[in-house]
């Protein structure tokens, strides 16, 4: 279905358990979807909202960039500001306690001073990437180690700096309950649960500080993770898609429904990946200068975009013969993103 009631070429989109969030070329945020927690930003609860609308909440702030949790929303402003509202262990990081939701974007409780550069949404906590990529900042559920955080603290409810002096990083990602950080260098460091390999360390051990990803084959550029995944997708220089984790219904397009614990390869199309989005249980790529759109995985809600909803597609497969210009995809946990070249 195609998307209305935007005002303006869309420049990010962001997708969580059920809603959704679309950044303008102009720094403007429109919300869509599920909002029984007021992750829409509308001051409101408990609707179900299918148009796109407007949050006017930032005053002349434009924005950059946008992630979805499982029951909240957080943004980034150009400035460096982060924003959050919603529903999280902690709220919106700014010390309050499990509480009703936060039904507006309200500054979070980062330290004065904090400039962002990058953010990701788990499904029940926050990494902020500040100090010119040196720093990680990071608030919510610590059930499994993905804040850092040694083992006794389950929550924390402010921002806790939990990792510094970093090797210069360049972006965070978070899954349901792991993190991940990229390194300037193309190497990747995660923590957190690890049951299924997410953390591509080679073990399933859970870990609460940071570990390098192994086997990698080459240089990241980029990481593609949902906040309610426990899969991860890496982008090689090269063009290559790397998937490690979580592989029961075939998310990572291996071929079969094994997890694994290290990076390995997806089948199937060699090195000419430009872009791609990891859901829950589901997987999307794009291809070649053409932008051609591949999707592998779960389908159970239609989320890969074929008529057969109890198919699971072990490999990449295209899909929408005949459609090509796709500029990026993005997955939300049972729902996908392409946007198309006008």
């Amino acid at each position: 279905m195609r998307l209305d009631g935007i005002a303006g070429d869309v420049s990010m989109i962001a997708a969580g358990a059920g809603h959704s969030l679309a950044i303008t070329g102009n720094g403007s945020l429109y919300t869509w979807g599920s909002n029984e927690f007021g992750q829409l930003g509308r001051a409101t609860t408990g609707s179900f909202h299918s148009t796109p609308r407007k949050v006017d909440s930032f005053g002349a702030i434009r924005l950059k960039m946008a992630s979805a949790g499982e029951k909240f929303s957080v943004v980034l402003g150009v400035d460096g500001s982060v924003w959050c509202w919603g529903q999280l262990l902690g709220n919106v990081g700014n010390g309050g306690a499990l509480q009703p939701p936060v039904l507006e974007p309200t500054l979070s409780g980062l330290p004065a001073g904090t400039i962002a550069s990058h953010i990701a949404a788990g499904a029940s906590h926050v990494l902020v990437l500040a100090a010119g990529g040196k720093e990680i900042y990071a608030w919510g559920s610590n059930s499994q180690g993905q804040l850092a955080l040694e083992k006794s603290i389950s929550s924390s409810n402010t921002p806790r700096l939990i990792v510094k002096q970093l090797d210069r990083a360049v972006s965070v990602a978070a899954g349901e309950y792991h993190s991940l950080v990229l390194l300037d260098s193309g190497e990747v460091l995660a923590w957190g649960f690890n049951g299924a390999g997410e953390l591509g360390d080679g073990t399933f051990e859970n870990r609460n500080e940071p570990v390098k990803v192994q086997n990698l084959g080459g240089r990241v550029i980029k990481l593609f993770v949902s906040s309610g995944g426990r899969h991860n997708l890496a982008l090689l220089e090269d063009g290559t898609l790397q998937a490690w984790g979580l592989g029961d219904n075939g998310q990572l397009g291996l071929g079969g429904r094994t997890s694994e614990r290290y990076p390995r390869t997806v089948q199937g199309i060699a090195n000419s990946f430009t872009s791609a989005a990891a859901g829950r249980h589901h997987s999307l790529g794009v291809t070649g200068a053409v932008g051609a759109l591949h999707v592998w995985g779960s389908n159970q809600y239609g989320q890969v975009a074929t008529s057969n909803t109890a198919a699971e597609i072990l490999r990449p497969t295209p899909t929408m013969p005949g459609q090509t210009a796709i500029l990026f995809v993005e997955a939300g946990w049972f729902h996908s993103f392409a946007l198309f070249s006008c």
